[in-house]
C-alpha cells in the first residue's frame, strides 16, 4: 500500500512532502479498478498521464512504488476523466471534469 498525498488535489499530501495534512492511499486494486470503469488499457492510462506503460505495469504487478509524483500523474488523469477515488475503492463522478489537454512531463520532471 502506497500512500500518497498529491498537491491541488483534495488537499492530499504527497509522501515527499509534508505541506498537506490529510493521508490518502491508492492501491493496486484501486488503480486497476479505475482503469477498468473508464475500459481503458494500460497503454490509454499511459497515453492520458505521460507515466511509462512499464512504470503503470509494474506498479499494478506490485514490483514497483512509484514516487509520489508519479502517482500524482496518474490519480490526476484518472480524476480528470470522472474517476473519484473513495475510502478503499473508486467510482464515476456523476458528472467528469473537463479535460484539458494532454501534457506530456519532462524527463526527470
Amino acid at each position: 500500500m502506497l500512500i500518497i498525498t498529491p498537491p491541488n488535489l483534495y488537499g492530499l499530501k504527497c509522501a515527499e512532502s509534508n505541506i498537506f495534512d490529510v493521508e490518502y492511499d491508492v492501491d493496486v486494486a484501486q488503480c486497476r479498478a479505475a482503469r477498468a470503469l473508464l475500459n481503458w488499457s494500460q497503454m490509454d492510462l499511459m497515453e492520458r498521464s505521460g507515466v511509462a506503460q512499464r512504470t503503470i505495469a509494474d506498479f499494478e504487478r506490485g514490483t514497483t512504488k512509484p514516487y509520489g509524483r508519479t502517482l500524482t500523474t496518474i490519480i490526476a488523469a484518472f480524476e480528470a476523466a470522472g474517476i473519484e477515488f473513495i475510502n478503499r475503492g473508486v467510482r464515476m463522478r456523476a458528472s467528469p471534469k473537463k479535460a484539458g489537454p494532454i501534457r506530456k512531463l519532462r524527463s526527470g520532471a
